[in-house]
């Protein structure tokens, strides 16, 4: 695509309190544009055969070639089977009308998110003293760069009863994503920030469900009479790091706030776990406090959270008399953790409600570093705890840790 701005300013306003642009002792003119073009070509086929309304079988191909990745690599090929069996068609299972059995294997290839990422290319940096002046672009390109696979593995089941009165569609699925390509942050002392790479492989797995219900039929026969359908979705998901670029256990992922915790992508943990300040522990996992009662910050930095849900549900309703219908929708969710920074600043400042009764005391859960004895030393939540167990201003971020779960009306 083609881009073209114009950035007019001024400075110095000839009369106070009048806001234009033509009432300005001198204006600057601010001009750029610039040409992204990239070109993405494909192929693609796809086969479908059934055999007496029971067997169904679909086969599908693409090849793509793609100028966003470098030559040799740029071309690149994905298929997928699918199978469908109706098992209705040969047995009677009384009140279910219909039974379907189905599997799937695919095989998603993709390019480079964005253009200009395989070599290494020069930016405006606008006017110095009236000569135009170019600097490198703060990421590095490389010119090794694969496409990203994502093979994907599914088998359901969908069933209805006579009528289609109730509704179940239940599936389990199983990927795994390849050389997936992403913005490596680098130390500064390289003169760049950023390296783009191919990381390793992230496997997803678990169920989604969906079933609907008309518990009270609509009958355009019947217009007075009451009707009510409710369908309830549940999806459960599990990811894993299984490895990463090339001599890396751990890639911090972009985030805005408090430095002291991050998301990251961790081998062996699942995707975006939370990392920061934590509690220093014993082998048995306790809490060590020292001789003055109060817990023990680490050394090291680690995982503190994971914010990936155990599961979540929707659950909507729609009720409906005559001309008049009613319908909300329920979000829930169950199980993640995230981290509460606001919290730990006002915590550290004495401003949140957690520190109102500072002068109460109370004995922390956890064992001691020296005798490995539990803790029986009592302590106050006020100034003191936070000078023996916090060095900064968010302190121990695994503190403030909080589970989220959640029940809302999502719309009505």
């Amino acid at each position: 695509f083609n881009k073209t701005f114009f950035i007019v300013d001024g400075f110095d306003f000839v009369i106070d309190d009048f806001y234009d642009i033509s009432n300005v002792a001198s204006i600057n003119v601010e001009a750029d544009d610039f040409v992204d073009r990239s070109r993405l070509m494909g192929i693609y086929g796809d086969l479908s055969l059934d055999f007496k309304r029971t067997h169904y079988l679909t086969l599908t191909g693409r090849n793509d070639w793609s100028s966003t990745l470098p030559n040799g690599n740029n071309s690149f090929f994905y298929p997928s089977v699918s199978y469908g069996f109706v098992l209705t068609e040969l047995v009677d299972l009384g009140v279910v009308e219909y039974a379907k059995l189905r599997s799937s294997y695919a095989v998603t290839g993709n390019d480079a998110f964005q253009n200009y990422l395989t070599t290494n290319f020069f930016v405006s940096g606008g006017s110095t003293q009236g000569q135009l002046s170019y600097f490198p672009n703060s990421t590095i390109g490389n010119n090794e760069l694969t496409p990203e696979f994502t093979q994907a593995f599914e088998v359901g089941t969908d069933l209805r009863t006579r009528n289609n009165r109730v509704r179940l569609d239940l599936t389990y699925y199983n990927t795994s994503s390849r050389d997936q390509i992403v913005v490596i942050p680098i130390a500064n002392s390289t003169g760049y920030s950023n390296f783009v790479t191919n990381i390793g492989q992230i496997d997803n797995r678990g169920w989604e469900a969906l079933i609907e219900a008309d518990i009270l039929e609509r009958k355009i026969s019947k217009p007075n009479k009451v009707w009510w359908t409710s369908s309830l979705n549940f999806t459960r998901n599990r990811s894993e790091v299984v490895s990463l670029a090339e001599g890396r256990e751990n890639i911090a992922l972009p985030s805005n706030g408090l430095a002291s915790t991050q998301s990251r992508v961790i081998v062996g943990y699942q995707y975006g776990v939370l990392f920061g300040p934590r509690w220093l522990r014993d082998a048995d996992g306790n809490i060590l406090t020292n001789d003055q009662g109060y817990p023990i910050k680490d050394d090291e930095d680690g995982v503190i959270g994971d914010p990936n849900p155990d599961f979540t549900m929707g659950w909507r309703n729609s009720f409906g008399w005559r001309n008049f219908s009613l319908s909300f929708l329920l979000d829930i969710r169950v199980g993640g953790d995230m981290y509460n920074g606001t919290r730990a600043v006002s915590s550290r400042l004495g401003t949140h409600i957690d520190t109102e009764n500072r002068e109460e005391v109370f004995v922390w859960d956890g064992v001691n570093e020296h005798t490995g004895e539990p803790n029986t030393i009592p302590i106050r939540f006020d100034e003191e705890f936070f000078i023996n167990t916090e060095d900064n201003l968010v302190g121990v971020s695994e503190y403030y840790i909080e589970e989220v779960n959640w029940i809302r009306l999502r719309d009505i």
